[in-house]
């Protein structure tokens, strides 16, 4: 195993911590064995099995739907993710989904009739996706969600690298690496011998930093998935007596010193109470391949206001499960940071 695809593995684990913290619920071979195919995570397509990074359902259950099962992958490369990824990612989630109709009876590790769900394809990406990626994944229903740059999660993916190129140092690419996932994943080092003393010191730190990392998922009235992450607290009291607020707008931010030259948007609360935190996001390129950032404030303005018109969240305020609207307004506030 190579450096790369151990900081791979890592990275799968971020975000299966954060996922948890947002309603959903890791599929394992010990709680569905007829989902789970053995260890690795891999699930009975129509024609093949197919490893997945992270299987997760989400744990609310939605009128009239099977429940929403989370086919996710999640890749930490040096470059961005290509469409000849879109393909390979698009026919496995394509053989899982349609397995429904081939092997209904659960035979060979199949679904049985009484576990049916409605399919969520998406792509979590540490350095993102490049335009005719995003273009074919649109085209095909498949999520993507970038988190090149976004400053919450920087100093976290720099330290999974680091972890990683000790443990290969240590131990070289032959190694079995396996046992370190799964305990990372769980939290169970019980049955690790001669444990790598920076691997217990990375966990905790890991951990720490993830407890302050808000992660929340939105979705545009377009249908596009939007990625909101934060260390600061989101402002609940805001939607204490509704499910609408107005009173916020979306900047951009550029970071090249701090991030690798990245620009992330982000929302803001115009709340003299809130304006402070801000919950960053990636924008599609489909947005900023007319130069975004070099047109004028007017132009910015109707970019922003085609593609961010309304975002709908679902979140959890004092132990209830809401959905939020908040609907950015980019005409009478004065810019904060733009």
């Amino acid at each position: 195993m190579t450096k790369a695809q151990l900081a791979g593995y890592f990275y799968e684990i971020v975000i299966k911590h954060l996922l948890d913290k947002n309603g959903f619920k890791q599929l394992t071979k010990k709680d569905y064995p007829e989902i789970i195919l053995n260890e690795n995570g891999e699930i009975a397509g129509r024609g093949s099995n197919h490893q997945i990074d992270y299987t997760g359902v989400y744990t609310q259950t939605l009128p009239f739907i099977y429940p929403l099962r989370l086919l996710a992958e999640c890749k930490l490369w040096e470059k961005k993710i290509s469409k000849s990824f879109i393909r390979e990612y698009l026919g496995v989630y394509k053989d899982i989904s349609e397995n429904y109709f081939s092997n209904p009876s659960n035979t060979h590790g199949g679904r049985s009739n009484n576990q049916r769900f409605i399919d969520v394809a998406i792509i979590f990406a540490a350095n993102g996706f490049d335009q005719h990626a995003e273009e074919l994944a649109w085209a095909h229903g498949i999520n993507l969600v970038s988190h090149y740059g976004i400053k919450p999660l920087f100093d976290i993916i720099n330290r999974i690298r680091t972890c990683a190129d000790s443990l290969i140092t240590r131990y070289g690419e032959q190694y079995d690496y396996s046992m370190y996932r799964k305990a990372l994943s769980t939290g169970d080092f019980r049955n690790l011998n001669n444990l790598h003393p920076e691997i217990q010191s990375f966990y905790d730190e890991l951990i720490r930093e993830l407890s302050r990392i808000k992660f929340l998922i939105a979705t545009t009235e377009h249908g596009r998935i939007i990625n909101l992450v934060s260390t600061d607290e989101f402002p609940i009291e805001l939607f204490n007596t509704t499910d609408i607020e107005e009173n916020c707008t979306i900047n951009y931010n550029d970071h090249e010193s701090e991030t690798s030259n990245s620009t992330n948007f982000y929302l803001q609360f115009l709340d003299p109470r809130y304006s402070n935190r801000k919950f960053y996001f990636n924008a599609s390129k489909k947005m900023l391949q007319n130069g975004f950032k070099t047109r004028d404030r007017d132009i910015r303005i109707n970019q922003k206001q085609k593609y961010f018109t309304k975002l709908t969240i679902y979140i959890t305020i004092n132990d209830i499960s809401r959905i939020i609207t908040v609907k950015p307004n980019y005409e009478n506030v004065i810019p904060l940071g733009e």
